[in-house]
C-alpha cells in the first residue's frame, strides 16, 4: 500500500528509499505505508479517538462566556450582574445568602468599590454542558480572593446561579 507525501519542485534525480515520479516539473513521493496503517481495525480507532478528543477539548472551552471574567477583572458588577439567575446564591467573606438578581447586583457593586479589582484569572474550571464551574485568584488593592462561580443551562443561556468571594492565602 502507497500515499502520496506531497509536492517538491526538484530538477534532478537521485536514488533514495523513496519512490520518485516525475510529473512535468513536480516530483511526488510515494512512500510505503508502514504495517500499522494497513489494519483497518486500527484506522478506525484512531478517528474515533480522534474525534472524541477533539469534541471534549472544544467542549471544554466553550465552558465560561469571556464576559464574566471580564467583569470580574474590570469590577463591573452590571456586566456580571448580566449573568446571574433570577436567584443566585452569594457568599462574600462570611456573609452568605440567596439574593435576588438585583440585590445580588448591589452587593457586588459594594464589594468591588471596597476592593478595587486589578487582576483576576481562572485557575481551573470544569463540568458538565449543563452545569460547569470555575475557580479563579482575584487580585484586588485590599487583598487577594479565590472566586468560585457556578454556571447551569445551556451554552448560549448559561447564568451564574453561586458566587462565591473567600480570602485567599496565595
Amino acid at each position: 500500500m502507497y500515499f502520496l507525501t506531497g509536492f517538491e519542485n526538484k530538477f534532478h534525480v537521485y536514488r533514495s528509499e523513496t519512490t520518485q515520479i516525475w510529473f512535468n516539473i513536480c516530483t511526488i513521493k510515494i512512500v510505503k505505508i508502514p504495517f500499522f496503517m494497513k489494519n483497518k481495525k486500527f484506522l478506525q480507532s484512531s478517528w474515533i479517538f480522534f474525534i472524541v478528543f477533539t469534541g471534549s477539548v472544544f467542549a471544554q472551552n466553550q465552558g465560561i462566556p469571556e464576559q464574566i471574567p471580564l467583569a470580574i477583572r474590570t469590577g463591573d458588577a452590571k456586566m456580571l450582574a448580566a449573568h446571574f439567575h433570577e436567584v443566585i446564591e452569594l457568599v462574600i467573606l462570611s456573609k452568605e445568602d440567596m439574593y435576588s438578581k438585583e440585590q445580588a447586583e448591589k452587593i457586588i457593586r459594594d464589594f468591588f468599590t471596597k476592593n478595587q479589582p486589578t487582576q483576576f484569572t481562572i485557575k481551573h474550571q470544569g463540568g458538565k454542558l449543563k452545569s460547569r464551574y470555575a475557580i479563579g485568584q482575584l487580585t484586588t488593592r485590599s487583598g487577594n480572593y479565590r472566586v468560585y462561580f457556578l454556571l447551569k443551562g445551556n451554552d448560549d443561556k448559561a447564568l451564574i446561579h453561586q458566587l462565591r468571594f473567600e480570602p485567599s492565602h496565595e
